[in-house]
C-alpha cells in the first residue's frame, strides 16, 4: 500500500558522527517471552490514503508495508482526481541531528527530526528524551544508521527486524520502518502501543527490495508520547535470513467467518511470516463445507469448520471458520471499527475507513444500501473512504449517492460535486477491480473529499447499488 505524501518542515542541522565500540546485544531470538509487537504487512493496509500535494504542513500516512514477495502494484502514486504521477511521498525531510551530543556513544549514527529531543547510550541501550509532546504521525522521529549496512543486504535477501521498547509513560504508538530506499520509501515495518513500564518486542519480516541502496536506515515513529518522556530502545537487530530451519507453521485466514455458497483463500506461514509454497490443509472432523487445495467453499448450512495446515512434520493450530447462514453486508462497514485499507479480501463486501480526525456515529449496510452519519469530517479528503471489492473481470456499476451537505467526493479518481439532499447518480457500463491505494484490487475506491475539498459533516447515503458482471 502506498504511502501519503506529507510536506515537513526542514529543520536547520548540523550533523555528527558517533563513535564506537560498543556493540548491541542481540540475543532476542522469535518466541521470547517479551509483550509481541502486532506486525502490519507492508503494502498494506492499514492506512494506505490518497496522496494530496495541496496542503502544506501534511505529513505521510502509515501503511506502506512490505508483504513478503509484494512488489509496487500499478497506480500506487496517481491522486485520487489528479491525473498527474508522482513518485511515492517523502514522508521523511531532511534529518536533523541533535546539537551537542557529538561525544556520545552507539553502535549506530542517530539522528532526531526534533532537535530538542537527546539520547545516551549505555550498556548497550540508547535512552531517548522526548522532550515535548506530540500526537502526529510523523512528527516524532528518530533514525538509526545503519543496521541495514551491517546485515549486508542486498536486494531480494529476506530479512529480519527485531526490537525491544520501553517508556515511563505510555506511548500510544510507535511505529518502527526498515526504510530501505528514502527516494521511494519502500520498505517492512510494525507499529504497536508502549504501555508505561512494559517492555514491548517488535518484530517483522520481508523482502529486500530491488531499490534497496545505501540511504536506506531504521525509522523510529513516535506517536502520542506526553512531555519529558524517556523511551529505551535495545536489542536492535537486522539479520539476513539465508538458509534457516522451519519450526512453526501458523495457518493464516483473511476472515473467520464467511456466508454459505462463499470461498475463503488459505495460506501458511513459517515463524518469520514467509509463505510455505507445500503446505496442505485439512478439515478436522466432519463438515458440509469443502476444501479444495487452498480454498475453502462454504456449504449452504451454518456450521463452524476447523482447519489445520501442514508441512512435512509440522501441524498448526487449528483455526475455526464460522460459515454464516445469510451474508453480513456490515462485515467490514462498522462504525467505531474502521477497516483496514487492505483487508478488504472477500469479493462482494463494501468496506469502510476513517481517520485524520474523521467521526462516524452510525453505519448500515445491506445489500442495496450503504449509509454513514459523520459527526467530524477530519482534516483531509482522505480521511473517509468506502471500498468495494470484486473479482478480477469487467462489470456495469450503478447507485445513487446523496449527502446532507454540499461538496466535492471522488470515484475511482474522478471529481464528483453534491448537491445537498440531492440525489446523484453514478452510472459506468464497464469497469475493472485496479490497484489503486489498497492492497487488494478494488471496484470502488471513494473519498468524501477531493483534494483541498472536504465533504462536511452529516448523512450520506449510497442507494440502489447494483453491480453486475459482464460476459
Amino acid at each position: 500500500m502506498k504511502k501519503l505524501t506529507k510536506n515537513f518542515v526542514v529543520l536547520a542541522s548540523s550533523f555528527f558522527l558517533l563513535t564506537s565500540s560498543l556493540f548491541v546485544s542481540c540475543a532476542n531470538d522469535v518466541g521470547d517471552d517479551d509483550t509481541p509487537a502486532k506486525t502490519i504487512p507492508s503494502d498494506q493496509d492499514q492506512g494506505q490514503k490518497p496522496v494530496d500535494n495541496t496542503k502544506p504542513g501534511d505529513t505521510t500516512k502509515p501503511g506502506d508495508e512490505t508483504k513478503p514477495g509484494d512488489e509496487t502494484k500499478p497506480g500506487d502514486t496517481t491522486k485520487p482526481g489528479d491525473d498527474t504521477v508522482t513518485p511515492d511521498p517523502v514522508e521523511n525531510p531532511d534529518p536533523v541531528t541533535n546539537p551537542g551530543d557529538e561525544t556520545t556513544e552507539g553502535q549506530y549514527k542517530v539522528e532526531f527530526q526534533q532537535t530538542t529531543n537527546t539520547y545516551t547510550f549505555e550498556n548497550d541501550v540508547y535512552t531517548v528524551k522526548l522532550t515535548n509532546a506530540f500526537g502526529g504521525e510523523w512528527d516524532n522521529q528518530i533514525w538509526f544508521y545503519n543496521p541495514n549496512t551491517e546485515a549486508k543486504l542486498v536486494a531480494g535477501d529476506k530479512m529480519h527486524v527485531s526490537a525491544t521498547l520501553e517508556a515511563d509513560k505510555a506511548i500510544s504508538s510507535v511505529l518502527i520502518k526498515d526504510e530501505l530506499n528514502r527516494n521511494t520509501q519502500v520498505g517492512i515495518e510494525s507499529a504497536n502501543a508502549i504501555p508505561a513500564n512494559t517492555p514491548v518486542k517488535f518484530e517483522f519480516s520481508g523482502f529486500v527490495h530491488n531499490d534497496y541502496d545505501e540511504t536506506s536506515r531504521l525509522i523510529f515513529a513516535v506517536r502520542g508520547n506526553e512531555a519529558d518522556t524517556t523511551l529505551k530502545i535495545s536489542n536492535i537487530k537486522v539479520e539476513k535470513l539465508d538458509d534457516y530451519e522451519i519450526s512453526k507453521i501458523l495457518l493464516k485466514v483473511s476472515t473467520n467467518s464467511i456466508s454459505s455458497t462463499e470461498t475463503l483463500a488459505l495460506s501458511a506461514v513459517d515463524q518469520y511470516n514467509f509463505e510455505i509454497a507445500d503446505a496442505q490443509f485439512e478439515i478436522i472432523g466432519s463438515a458440509n463445507s469443502t476444501l479444495e487445495g487452498n480454498v475453502l467453499k462454504a456449504g449452504n448450512d451454518a456450521e463452524t469448520v476447523k482447519v489445520v495446515a501442514k508441512s512435512g512434520s509440522l501441524t498448526s493450530e487449528v483455526v475455526e471458520i464460522e460459515i454464516l447462514s445469510s451474508k453480513e453486508y456490515d462485515k467490514y462497514f462498522k462504525a467505531g471499527s474502521s477497516t483496514g485499507e487492505g483487508d478488504v479480501s472477500l469479493s462482494g463486501y463494501m468496506a469502510l475507513w476513517y481517520g485524520e480526525g474523521a467521526a462516524i456515529s452510525s453505519a448500515t449496510a445491506t445489500a442495496t444500501e450503504y449509509s454513514i452519519v459523520r459527526t467530524a469530517k477530519g482534516g483531509q479528503f482522505y480521511a473517509t473512504q468506502l471500498f468495494y471489492k470484486q473479482d478480477p473481470g469487467h462489470y456495469a456499476v450503478s447507485f445513487k449517492i446523496k449527502s446532507s451537505a454540499a461538496g466535492k467526493i471522488t470515484i475511482n479518481g474522478e471529481a464528483i460535486t453534491l448537491e445537498a439532499d440531492t440525489d446523484y447518480i453514478y452510472s459506468k457500463d464497464d469497469v475493472e477491480p485496479t490497484y489503486g491505494y489498497s492492497t487488494h484490487a478494488m471496484l470502488l475506491e471513494m473519498q468524501l473529499g477531493n483534494g483541498a475539498d472536504i465533504l462536511p459533516e452529516g448523512t450520506f447515503t449510497i442507494s440502489d447499488f447494483s453491480v453486475t458482471a459482464k460476459n
